[in-house]
Parts: C-alpha cells; sequence; structure tokens
C-alpha cells in the first residue's frame, strides 16, 4: 500500500516537473521582442510596425519589421525597404541592408541603417517598404521617420575630395569601465543613393581620456581590423569612467583620412 502511494505520488511529480520543462522551453522558443515602437503604417487592413531598440539616431541602428492584421501576426514571405531623404532640391539614401527573418522571434524580421543626417528643417527622412505576405498579398507604402542627431557617426572625405567615407560607431553601444568590444563600421559614397560597405580599410584608433591641465592618459585597446561587411572590430579596457575621445584614421588605398574625433561618456561597472 504505501509502495502504491509512494509510486502515484512520484508520477505525479514527474509530471508536473515535465509540465514546467515544457512551459519554459515553449517560452525560450518564442521570446517576446524587447523593442519600441518607432512608426507604424496602415494598408489595406494590415498594419506594418517599424520598432527598434532605442529612438532613431544618425549611426548604426538595428530595425525590426512585423506585420499584423487585427490581433494576428502576418507571416511575411518577403519584404525589401528603402530609407531616403527627401530634401528640398534633391534627395539621397544611406547605408542599409533588407530585413531577413529572425529565427528567435515569430514574423519579426530585422535589417540595419547607418541614418547619415538627422531630421531638421534640411530634410526628412521617410522608409518605403514592400511586403508579400505567404498567402500571396502585397503590401506596399511608406512612412515617414525621425531621425536625432548622435556622437556615433563622423564622415571624411578622401584625399582628392571625390569620396565621403562614413564611420559608424558600432560597439560597445553603452561604453563601461572593464574590457569590452570596440568596432566600427565604415560605408563610402558611392553616389546619392549607393553607399557600399568598406571591406579593405585599414583603422589606427587612439583613446583618450583628458584630466585637464594638460594632463591625460589613454587605455589598454587592441585595434580594429576587418571583420567583413563593413565591420572592424577590436577590443578596449576603459579604466576610468568619465569623458573620453577616440580619434580614428581610416586608411584606404594608401590614404591616410582623419576621421573626426569621437566624443563619449563612459559609465562606471
Amino acid at each position: 500500500m504505501l509502495f502504491n502511494t509512494t509510486k502515484r505520488m512520484l508520477i505525479a511529480c514527474v509530471a508536473i516537473l515535465f509540465t514546467a520543462i515544457s512551459c519554459d522551453s515553449s517560452s525560450d522558443n518564442n521570446p517576446e521582442l524587447d523593442a519600441i515602437s518607432i512608426q507604424t503604417a496602415t494598408v489595406d487592413g494590415y498594419t506594418v510596425e517599424l520598432l527598434a531598440n532605442n529612438s532613431l539616431t544618425t549611426g548604426y541602428n538595428q530595425l525590426f519589421w512585423k506585420v499584423t492584421s487585427g490581433e494576428d501576426m502576418v507571416d511575411i514571405s518577403a519584404i525589401a525597404v528603402s530609407p531616403i531623404m527627401h530634401m528640398t532640391t534633391m534627395s539621397h539614401a544611406c547605408p542599409y541592408d533588407q530585413p531577413t527573418k529572425m529565427d528567435e522571434y515569430d514574423g519579426v524580421f530585422s535589417s540595419m541603417a547607418v541614418f547619415i543626417m538627422a531630421t531638421s528643417e534640411m530634410g526628412y527622412w521617410e522608409i518605403s517598404f514592400d511586403i508579400e505576405t505567404q498567402t500571396g498579398a502585397t503590401i506596399s507604402g511608406a512612412m515617414p521617420i525621425d531621425v536625432e542627431s548622435s556622437w556615433r557617426l563622423n564622415s571624411v572625405k578622401s584625399t582628392d575630395g571625390t569620396t565621403s567615407y562614413y564611420v559608424s560607431w558600432y560597439t560597445p553601444e553603452q561604453p563601461k569601465t572593464g574590457n569590452q568590444e570596440l568596432s566600427f563600421m565604415v560605408h563610402k559614397r558611392e553616389t546619392m543613393m549607393s553607399f557600399p560597405a568598406v571591406a579593405d580599410a585599414e583603422l589606427d584608433v587612439y583613446p583618450y581620456m583628458d584630466m585637464g591641465g594638460g594632463e591625460g592618459h589613454s587605455t589598454t585597446f587592441e585595434n580594429p581590423a576587418a571583420a567583413g561587411s563593413g565591420m572592424y572590430t577590436g577590443s578596449i579596457n576603459y579604466s576610468m569612467s568619465g569623458t573620453w575621445t577616440t580619434d580614428v584614421t581610416l586608411i584606404v588605398g594608401g590614404d591616410e583620412l582623419e576621421v573626426p574625433t569621437f566624443e563619449y561618456s563612459v559609465q562606471a561597472q
């Protein structure tokens, strides 16, 4: 009798544990996207939503896309986007890529954009989109977006003045004391609508903290090296919190270009 009771209790505990693990596993497979809504557009009963980790700024931005119909997520088979800044006498694009499906979030696509100007009286940004659902419906339209100025983007022209290069601070997203990845993205302006990644450059950086009175110091760092697709990755170990600067020399085809200094705040860990 005692054996049967113990056996039933053991079976019940295993069932409860299995249910708990199943629930946790389901939650891990379908986590909720931690991002803020930037803009929406409604087309033929579909709502196209643009999200991001933070408000959009000049420099690198990771973008997220999803489509809903009422309360239901819409399955997307293909999506193409195009960010354009409209100015009084002309328009231009920026470095960006096309959205790809995210494995970790159901129905969410991710892309990136490096906005090279802030929204102002000189011009405004708009992202057009063409989306095809898995049922064959086509959703096309555009949404205005607001882009704020930030310290994360600098540009420099080639020595002969014919080519503009854009250097975007990529990581650390929020610099803190201690060791962390130091990465930049480099693009060039080929035309007003084409900004390809620069994969064959060299970056020579120098981080510095001004202590005032002519005193200051650098810290331990590793120069970023080419990592593909215009990405250059190294490391840095900030020794103190406070205001830091990082000078970047961009070397392309033997042309040494002094990029304007990045100035930013480092927080204590």
